[in-house]
């Protein structure tokens, strides 16, 4: 099976024969965010979608920290300008948007666009994610970028109380903001 590879700005990402997306990198930085397993990486949008990019790395755990491997994610967030589609799209379904497949270190890793805001709302601009694996309950995880503006102290509050809820920080790679998050399973 062939293989190319694929820059996307500061990133880079090994295509397989048939269009499956291997794993994301970064030339000298893959000591700081080693990629999953090929096939365990989704690219959620267009290299000509507008905004800057955002990538995700993600583990898939139990409640004792083992991971989960095989785990499948979704994940979808908004574009730059706070819409999941344009006006009058016909259709609920996010545009930007993916699923990928845990590897046996149950990581997972999205390129995304950073969101932005919902327009006219005060609420900070997020990811989504859902999980489901075999034996386990679904999980849901909603990440805010730490540094957004609308992170007020009441909001704050609000995210430590709630179980889906996590204020990240992301940090900057070779031009590229790095976010992670850790998604926890329970057994069903």
């Amino acid at each position: 099976m062939s293989a190319r590879l694929v820059r996307c700005g500061v990133v880079a990402a090994f295509v397989a024969a048939g269009g499956a997306v291997g794993a994301v990198v970064f030339a000298g930085a893959a000591d700081r965010v080693p990629p999953p397993a090929a096939g365990s990486t989704a690219i959620m949008c267009h290299a000509d979608e507008p905004g800057h990019r955002l990538l995700i790395a993600g583990i898939v755990t139990d409640e004792t920290g083992r991971p989960i491997r095989g785990a499948s994610v979704g994940a979808y967030n908004t574009d730059a300008s706070g819409l999941y589609n344009p006006p009058n799209a016909g259709t609920r379904e996010p545009r930007i948007s993916g699923t990928v497949i845990t590897d046996a270190e149950g990581r997972f890793q999205v390129l995304t666009v950073y969101p932005g805001p919902y327009p006219g709302i005060a609420e900070p601009a997020h990811v989504h994610f859902g999980a489901n694996a075999p034996a386990y309950a679904q999980a849901w995880a909603t990440i805010w970028i730490e540094g957004d503006p609308l992170i007020t102290a009441e909001r704050r509050a609000w995210a430590d109380r709630d179980e889906e809820t996590r204020i990240v920080p992301a940090e900057e790679i070779e031009g590229l903001k790095v976010a992670r998050v850790t998604i926890v399973m329970k057994a069903s």
